[in-house]
């Protein structure tokens, strides 16, 4: 009787719900052969490089200091994304690449903006991710950032913004690319859920079940 009970057990645990994917509510976030949804100030797509395994290509941002200018952030894309809910918290995030054989400093951050007006209007608070920089992070490599913010009262929008950070001197260019941007109100990784059961994957536990019992009855 215990074999039995262990193999209800694992048909239970077999036939448990799947999970349902947090919902980006980033348009174009692995930047699908293009940089469509997003507003590009001193971004490029690149179709050479991608974090993504499609190597459905990435957004490559390039920004060079003012005369006079040693350091300085600009927002090398945008998206402004509505609705949003008023106390509920937002993840975001994603993956930054910084290319190598610069001979600056610099980094990127993935930053989000709270409006009062749906149309990215009203400035209200910001937050942003830790940044990827250089020196510091090993260049060439994908790495993942992350922050959490909750929407403040009065909140109609969010502004979506791609950072670059330049510290090289004046006239000096600093690259850094982006990719698999998120935007959700669910942690991107929850904890991993219990796969549906197929129609084959039943069948076979049925007759684990059928053949387990027949010895037990025999028993008997």
């Amino acid at each position: 009787m215990r074999l039995l009970r262990g193999l209800f057990a694992s048909l239970v645990f077999a036939v448990a719900p799947l999970s349902a994917a947090p919902v980006n509510l980033v348009t174009n976030p692995d930047f699908a052969g293009s940089l469509t949804g997003w507003t590009s100030n001193f971004v490029s797509f690149d179709g050479a490089h991608s974090a993504t395994a499609d190597g459905t290509g990435s957004a490559l941002g390039s920004w060079t200091l003012p005369k006079g200018a040693f350091n300085g952030i600009a927002n090398g894309m945008t998206q402004c994304i509505t609705p949003v809910t008023p106390g509920t918290a937002y993840f975001f995030g994603g993956k930054m690449l910084i290319p190598g054989g610069q001979s600056g400093s610099g980094g990127g951050v993935i930053d989000i903006q709270w409006y009062s007006a749906t149309n990215c209007l009203g400035f209200i608070t910001n937050s942003g991710t830790p940044a990827v920089t250089q020196p510091g992070d090993t260049p060439d490599t994908w790495h993942s950032v992350s922050g959490i913010s909750v929407a403040p009262g009065g909140a109609g929008s969010i502004l979506m913004i791609g950072g670059i950070l330049n510290s090289s001197g004046e006239l000096q260019t600093f690259d850094v690319s982006f990719d698999e941007i998120y935007l959700s109100t669910e942690p991107v990784n929850p904890p991993v859920s219990v796969p549906a059961a197929t129609p084959l994957a039943l069948g076979l536990l049925g007759v684990s079940l059928a053949a387990a019992a027949i010895p037990l009855l025999r028993r008997g």
